[in-house]
């Protein structure tokens, strides 16, 4: 931390950063609208760069950008100049740590974020929400609040004051962790700017299940998105057991003032190539095609 507040270019850009910015403080950022998809930018560049244009003209109006701790400042700089100039709201996130239990993990998207050079992106590109980990912590447990808590301390003492998102534990799926841990990592700071994630495959197969968690967390007042989902593909009998009856969950979360956001335009691999929206980046799947005809 001490190199960063010796470079004093950075140290002016930080000591202004809460009076210059147009980011929200003290409250959750509005996430109702957010109609999106997710897409893979660290592991497909070229072909996820040139993808945004369709997913905008598209109505699609959100992309959760696929990021890992390798990417450079100067790319991900592009990724986000481009997302702006469309009008497409970025959700950056870092996947190094998926499904990772361990703090050591955690901490290592932390280092990533609070570096200097990555801290002046995010400035620049004020509409962007950074969502520190993808998928990282164990289910129902202490160790994903306290961790999340420490993270968030880290963050916002390096400079940064706009949107963190947040993902729940047990692979993204875990309803506990926010019902029961959400409240105090979102009360840990005095900058409230805090919005959780829940992603959605084989353990949200009920809908009542569904409608249970998200009006609970209406109820409770912590701010929601769907980050991840899939559909029922092959009646279940896929590598992810996943059954979510998809017209329900979509339309559960437009009725009820929810973003959402698919998994993914394209590039997953041979297991998950059933959760491709398109075929080669542009002929939409019949799973695009039905987020595209029903997201709004």
């Amino acid at each position: 931390m001490s190199k960063f507040f010796k470079n004093k270019s950075i140290l002016l850009l930080l000591l202004f950063f809460s009076i210059l910015s147009p980011q929200h403080a003290n409250a959750a950022e509005d996430s109702s609208w957010i109609r999106g998809v997710n897409v893979p930018a660290i592991w497909y560049d070229s072909q996820s760069y040139s993808a945004l244009d369709k997913i905008k003209s598209d109505g699609f109006n959100t992309v959760r950008l696929v990021w890992q701790t390798s990417g450079s400042s100067s790319r991900l700089n592009d990724f986000l100049t481009k997302c702006d100039n469309l009008g497409l709201k970025a959700i950056v996130e870092l996947h190094d740590a998926t499904g990772g239990s361990t703090t050591s993990s955690l901490d290592t998207c932390v280092s990533y974020w609070t570096q200097s050079s990555i801290l002046s992106i995010m400035y620049n590109h004020p509409k962007a929400w950074l969502n520190i980990a993808n998928e990282w912590g164990p289910a129902n447990s202490t160790v994903w609040r306290d961790g999340y808590k420490n993270a968030i301390s880290k963050i916002r003492t390096a400079g940064y004051t706009g949107t963190i998102v947040i993902d729940s534990g047990g692979w993204g799926q875990d309803s506990s962790d926010i019902l029961n841990y959400a409240n105090d990592v979102y009360n840990s700071n005095t900058n409230k700017n805090v919005i959780f994630s829940i992603h959605m495959y084989g353990s949200w197969n009920s809908n009542s299940d569904i409608d249970s968690f998200l009006s609970n967390c209406k109820n409770k007042g912590i701010p929601i998105i769907v980050g991840e989902f899939g559909y029922n593909y092959n009646n279940g009998n896929n590598n992810l057991g996943c059954k979510v009856d998809v017209a329900h969950l979509i339309s559960y979360c437009k009725q009820n003032k929810i973003g959402f956001i698919a998994w993914s335009w394209s590039g997953n691999d041979s297991a998950n190539s059933w959760l491709d929206m398109t075929n080669s980046w542009t002929s939409y799947t019949w799973w695009g095609q039905y987020v595209k005809d029903n997201m709004w």
